[in-house]
């Protein structure tokens, strides 16, 4: 047995271990033995091979040559201290170490019968005393929140979550391997991209080994884990970053079977689901389009998806405030996901058995604002009737979701103010008051206060409609849930088209992460299902989310273009703000952490959030 030491670019050295007589490939492309990602290497740049005992190398072709001692070669011997320069990349082959980086590919192996054969090891910490056992509640805890909750597409969130806290990892990244690319699936926690940035990340991604890699940076030292799973001809790599001094792989090796063993059970079921939800949800879009001619893709159905604090806040406040009988107004901009939270409201409430009805104001014209809510009694003068139910008649029982309340007119505020006040409603032209049995959700994507200031909303209205407000976020405040929407968003528009795309390479995740949003969460799923009907690859280049992005918003939306018009005060405010809120979103809205991360105290840090109307979270 021979080790290969491997020098990438000067930022990463990997042992690999070298066992029978091979032959190895060495290049670019995943498909190689030994996938090497660096500048100026070929897809398959050399052959490794022990002949009669000693270590052959045969350059296959490759376009920038093979070398060593600075002279290129064709062929030839490698013996123990040669050096071989492939492209940036050195091959030194070394005697046999003792202790190997890679682990055993022992969970390659492994096989389930049920969660309680398989046994954990408890290990030791750095004094020698045990440490907590992961037990196997912790296994059945996250496998019964996936069943429970989890839905194709967000299975990799998941898993990085649960990578994370168990190999007590600062953050994990996942990456799936299609062909010689890489599609980033998720992320959790806080993957320092400066000091790991994506072209070093993918070159441990395409191991195809475990190893935990030191990496030295200007201020700290950390590891970099590599676990890659293999799974239905699947390739998938999860890469952690661990503050530990000692090896987290050693350190943590009571947990790596369940990993293994968790990851492949989770991304079985989530394969599963899939599929179940393709044939269950075209009998469901068929049964809608027959019984109500609702679109198959109706947006209402989709569900609430993100992670983010400025968004699981306000998530939690709207499942508190469902069960009640409280009004509830929803404010945030167009595009933000209102209606979705009015549907989580009502399917939550004890009017879920009825009808949700929403209400756009301004789609109704003024004139007809009236008839419309409240219905017409008509007389049967002429053999004819013209009666009619409203709005409020409709919802009967149910939710009555009243969209933009701004533009409703100010004269008929103060009639549906008495609506429900006195629980019943007067029809046009009728005499005898009906009565009114609805939940009411109202939104607006103004700033209330603003509105009641200019007259155009009724004080007591508002109080009125806002017994509990909630903000629906812009997604711009949420950019750890853009690539989550986004997974979410390829799975319905493949079951829509019928096609197979996979997710988003690194650029493209990174320019739209780059993007500000101005159309929300509606604009970036109608950015999805663009992309994935016009394209023929199994993975979504940053060249064609550019292009999208600027053919429907030419010059627009990117997050340093408009400031460049700027007075200087007004660009630095508008900086700040935004690179606090970022920031802070990104530590999960802790304050100890985030003072510390960009080096300013604690208490200018509260008079900055203050000034910008940003909320701590949990410290």
């Amino acid at each position: 047995m021979n080790r290969l030491k491997i020098d990438i670019s000067g930022q990463l050295q990997v042992d690999v271990f070298l066992d029978g007589a091979g032959p190895w490939t060495v290049g670019s492309s995943l498909d190689c033995h030994i996938p090497i990602r660096g500048r100026g290497i070929s897809r398959k740049h050399v052959e490794l091979q022990r002949i009669e005992g000693k270590m052959r190398f045969k350059d296959l072709g490759s376009t920038n040559g093979t070398f060593r001692a600075e002279e290129k070669v064709e062929e030839g011997v490698l013996r123990e201290g040669d050096v071989l320069r492939v492209g940036s990349a050195l091959l030194r082959l070394a005697d046999t170490a003792t202790e190997r980086v890679f682990m055993k590919p022992l969970p390659d192996n492994l096989r389930l019968v049920s969660l309680t054969s398989l046994n954990l090891l408890r290990a030791l910490d750095a004094e020698g005393d045990p440490r907590r056992e992961f037990t196997m509640e912790d296994v059945a805890h996250l496998v019964g929140t996936f069943l429970a909750e989890g839905k194709a597409g967000l299975e990799w969130a998941m898993l990085c979550g649960f990578l994370q806290e168990s190999l007590r990892c600062k953050g994990v990244v996942c990456y799936e391997r299609l062909g010689d690319n890489f599609v980033l699936k998720a992320s959790d926690g806080s993957f320092p991209t400066d000091m790991i940035h994506p072209g070093l990340a993918q070159q441990v991604a395409a191991l195809p080994s475990m190893g935990a890699f030191r990496l030295e940076g200007p201020s700290e030292t950390m590891h970099l884990i590599s676990i890659p799973i293999t799974y239905d001809q699947r390739k998938v790599s999860f890469l952690g970053v661990s503050s530990e001094e000692a090896n987290p792989l050693l350190r943590h090796q009571e947990i790596l079977p369940v990993v293994f063993v968790l990851c492949r059970l989770v991304l079985r079921w989530a394969e599963e689901l899939r599929q179940r939800d393709d044939t269950v949800g075209d009998l469901k879009a068929r049964i809608r389009q027959v019984e109500s001619g609702l679109s198959a893709s109706a947006e209402s159905l989709e569900p609430i998806i993100g992670k983010s604090l400025a968004l699981t806040r306000e998530i939690e406040t709207a499942s508190q405030a469902a069960p009640t009988d409280l009004s509830v107004l929803l404010s945030g901009p167009k595009g933000s996901g209102k209606e979705l939270f009015a549907h989580r409201i009502h399917r939550l409430s004890k009017h879920a058995a009825g009808p949700f009805v929403p209400l756009s104001c301004a789609s109704v014209p003024e004139t007809q604002m009236e008839s419309e809510l409240f219905g017409v009694e008509g007389d049967n003068n002429g053999g004819g009737n013209n009666s009619r139910e409203g709005f409020f008649e409709k919802a009967g029982g149910g939710t009555l979701f009243i969209e933009e309340i701004a533009d409703l007119p100010v004269m008929l505020q103060h009639k549906i103010l008495r609506v429900l006040q006195e629980k019943h409603a007067v029809p046009l032209g009728g005499t005898r008051a009906r009565p009114v049995n609805v939940r009411i959700v109202a939104a607006t994507d103004q700033n209330p206060l603003e509105l009641m200031a200019a007259g155009k909303l009724r004080e007591d209205l508002y109080y009125r409609l806002a017994e509990v407000v909630i903000h629906v976020p812009p997604l711009r405040e949420r950019g750890e849930d853009i690539l989550l929407l986004a997974n979410y968003f390829i799975q319905v528009a493949n079951r829509e088209f019928g096609k197979r795309v996979r997710g988003f390479e690194e650029g493209a995740v990174q320019a739209l992460r780059r993007y500000t949003w101005p159309g929300n969460v509606r604009q970036l799923q109608a950015l999805v299902k663009h992309l994935v009907l016009m394209s023929q690859e199994r993975s979504l280049s940053e060249a064609a989310v550019e292009a999208v992005l600027e053919r429907a918003h030419p010059g627009g939306g990117r997050a340093s273009g408009a400031q460049w018009d700027l007075p200087w005060e007004e660009a630095y405010a508008a900086f700040e703000e935004e690179y606090f809120r970022r920031r802070l979103a990104s530590h999960r809205g802790s304050v100890t952490r985030l003072a510390k991360d960009v080096g300013i105290t604690r208490p200018n840090l509260y008079i900055k959030m203050k000034k910008w109307g940003l909320r701590p979270g949990s410290d």
